[in-house]
C-alpha cells in the first residue's frame, strides 16, 4: 500500500526541470541569460527594481568604524539597512544577509546573545570591508505590527501567503530589497568591488541575487547550498523558501552553477540538520564541474567544517579578501 511519503517522492520524480547545465562553454553565457530571465519570472520581479527617498537616520562612531542606519523606499515600503564603514580605507564592499532570528541586529553585533550568525557582518567590517546589511522583509523592524506586539520572531508566513495570493513572492521581494541596498551603498563607494555573504535564509537571498547580478565579484553561501529535494522538500522549512513551480525549471545546483565563473565559496557544517553537509558535497560535484568547464576551477571552493547550522568564517573572510582586492 502506497503511503503519503511515497506519494511525495513520486511527485518529485515526475518533475523534470526544463533547465540543464550546458556542456559547451560557448553556449554558457546565452544559457545564463535564459536562467536569469526565468528566475525573474518565477520570483515575480523586475530586472531593475526602482527605489527612492534614501535617508540617513542615525550615525554612530563605534571606535574603529562608523555605523549608519539608513532607509530607502521600495514599492511604498520603507526599508531599513545598516552601513558599517571602517575608518581605514575599506578593502571592498560586502552585502551581508542575515538569516532567521531577531533580524539584522544579530548580524551587526547589536544584540548580547550569541547565535549561529556569529555577528558576521560586524566581523566583515573588522576585517576591513565596508558592509551593507539590510533588514530583510519579515524580520526585526520589517515584521507586521501584530508580530511585533506578540514578539513573534518573524512575519514570514503571513507575508509569504499574502504575496503568493497576489502574484508575488517573499523571496523575490527580499532579493530586490538586497539589490537596492547594495546599489545605494555602491553609490557611496563606487570604486570598490562588491561581494556578498549570506547565512541560511540570507544564503538563499545571496544565491538568487548573485545568479541575477553582473556586479557581484565574489559570493559566500553559508548553510544553504545543496538540493531542494534533500533540504526544503525533505523536512519542515519556513514557507519563505518556497517559490511556486520553481522545480519545473531548476534544481538548486543548476541555479548555483549559473553563478559561474564568479568566485564562490560554500560553508556547510557536518551537524547541520536542515541543510545537510552530505547534500552540499553532492551538489558541489555538479557545480565544480561547471566551473571546470569554463576554465575557472579555482574560483569555486567549499568549507566543509565540523559544526552546526552556523557561520564558520575560517576560509570565508580570507576568500573574500583574495577575490575582492
Amino acid at each position: 500500500m502506497s503511503t503519503v511519503d511515497d506519494f511525495l517522492k513520486r511527485e518529485y520524480e515526475k518533475v523534470i526541470p526544463s533547465f540543464s547545465i550546458p556542456d559547451n562553454p560557448a553556449s554558457f553565457q546565452s544559457w545564463k541569460e535564459s536562467v536569469r530571465k526565468e528566475l525573474r519570472r518565477k520570483l515575480c520581479i523586475d530586472e531593475k527594481p526602482s527605489f527612492g527617498d534614501v535617508s540617513v537616520i542615525s550615525e554612530e562612531d563605534c571606535g574603529s568604524y562608523v555605523r549608519k542606519r539608513m532607509t530607502f523606499s521600495m514599492d511604498g515600503l520603507v526599508c531599513p539597512f545598516y552601513l558599517l564603514v571602517p575608518k581605514e580605507k575599506p578593502a571592498a564592499l560586502v552585502l551581508a544577509l542575515h538569516g532567521h532570528g531577531i533580524g539584522v541586529k544579530d548580524a551587526i553585533g547589536l544584540c548580547d546573545a550569541e547565535s549561529y550568525q556569529k555577528k558576521f557582518a560586524l566581523r566583515l567590517c573588522e576585517e576591513g570591508f565596508a558592509v551593507v546589511a539590510p533588514e530583510l522583509l519579515g524580520f526585526g523592524d520589517m515584521r507586521l505590527d501584530e508580530d511585533k506586539e506578540s514578539d513573534d520572531s518573524n512575519s514570514c508566513h503571513r507575508l509569504a501567503m499574502n504575496l503568493l495570493f497576489e502574484g508575488k513572492t517573499l523571496l523575490g521581494m527580499r532579493v530586490q530589497e538586497a539589490r537596492c541596498s547594495l546599489t545605494i551603498a555602491s553609490s557611496v563607494f563606487p570604486s570598490l568591488k562588491r561581494g556578498v555573504m549570506g547565512i541560511s535564509g540570507g544564503g538563499t537571498v545571496a544565491t538568487f541575487l548573485t545568479a541575477l547580478s553582473d556586479d557581484i565579484s565574489a559570493a559566500v553561501i553559508s548553510g544553504y547550498a545543496g538540493f531542494f529535494r534533500t533540504s526544503i522538500l525533505a523536512m519542515h522549512h519556513c514557507v519563505c523558501n518556497y517559490v511556486p513551480r520553481l522545480l519545473q525549471s531548476f534544481e538548486l545546483p543548476t541555479i548555483l552553477s549559473s553563478i559561474a565563473p564568479v568566485p564562490m565559496l560554500w560553508e556547510s557544517g557536518d551537524k547541520d540538520p536542515i541543510y545537510p553537509q552530505k547534500v552540499a558535497e553532492e551538489a558541489s560535484v555538479i557545480v565544480g564541474k561547471c566551473y571546470r568547464l569554463l576554465g575557472h576551477e579555482e574560483a569555486f571552493s567549499c568549507d566543509f567544517f565540523s559544526g552546526e547550522h552556523e557561520i564558520h568564517g575560517v576560509k570565508a573572510y580570507r576568500f573574500l579578501k583574495d577575490n575582492l582586492r
